[in-house]
């Protein structure tokens, strides 16, 4: 007996979902190398190593352990790449973003504290990882 119309669209639809990385909830776990730059210094290269884990359906991501003082609310989830943040204050810049079709993340800030300024340039490379939920505020 062949499948209702109506389960043949669920499934076909699930299953491009699922081979387009459109689950709404996943983590990661993203390794590479920065480079930060402190008051006029010179550039020093350093590993770089985050575990995340993405919320798009309630626009919360979050790190490590993913409490309170973990979680922050996505930028712009339909984005490509995913905005994860996009901040630009007199103090701060950060922009981290993650593309789903490459599996590379990008995270760049800036901290300016009076005279001094920090500037930091991340890419890394993930692989899925444990989800844990972000705090829910």
């Amino acid at each position: 007996m062949a499948a209702p119309a109506f389960l043949t669209f669920v499934l076909v639809g699930a299953t491009a979902t699922a081979l387009a990385g459109g689950s709404q909830r996943f983590g990661e776990t993203c390794t590479g190398s920065e480079t930060v730059q402190a008051a006029g210094q010179p550039p020093v290269r350093a590993a770089y190593a985050i575990a995340l884990s993405v919320d798009l359906a309630n626009k919360l991501y979050c790190y490590a352990a993913c409490g309170r003082n973990q979680t922050y609310p996505v930028q712009d989830a339909g984005a490509s790449p995913i905005r994860l943040a996009d901040v630009d204050t007199e103090q701060q810049m950060r922009r981290l973003s993650y593309d789903r079709r490459t599996s590379r993340l990008s995270d760049d800030q800036r901290i300016t504290l009076g005279p001094i300024s920090v500037v930091r340039h991340a890419r890394a490379t993930c692989r899925p990882a444990a989800f844990r939920p972000p705090f829910q505020p």
